[in-house]
């Protein structure tokens, strides 16, 4: 129950906050009702493609883009942990797999 009682906080924080949005409730509100991980239906292995994209435009225009590899090098982890065909939200199993910890409890 502890990743729960971090993960709702999290949500309140974030809700009251400026940086709130649909996205955000969509996926991190349907994980604290019963760990849900469907919210954004896109896939992690697209989403790894995509940010592929990004980091390697920004490459070739001589930026940085160090929070977008790091985002990127996630996602590759987690296609690499087997969770491509999984939706975006499951990154969060991906980092509990990584981490050896349940953050969002599962109805089963």
């Amino acid at each position: 129950m502890r990743g729960r009682g971090q993960v709702a906080k999290l949500h309140q924080l974030v809700s009251a906050g400026a940086v709130n949005s649909g996205l955000f409730q969509m996926l991190v509100g349907r994980m604290l009702d019963g760990g849900d991980l469907t919210g954004l239906k896109f896939t992690l292995s697209n989403a790894a493609k995509d940010l592929r994209y990004y980091t390697h435009f920004t490459e070739s225009m001589m930026l940085p883009s160090i929070m977008g590899e790091a985002v990127h090098q996630s996602l590759v982890t987690a296609n690499a942990l087997g969770f491509g065909d999984k939706y975006v939200a499951s990154l969060i199993e991906a980092q509990e797999k990584l981490a050896g910890v349940a953050i969002v409890p599962r109805n089963q």
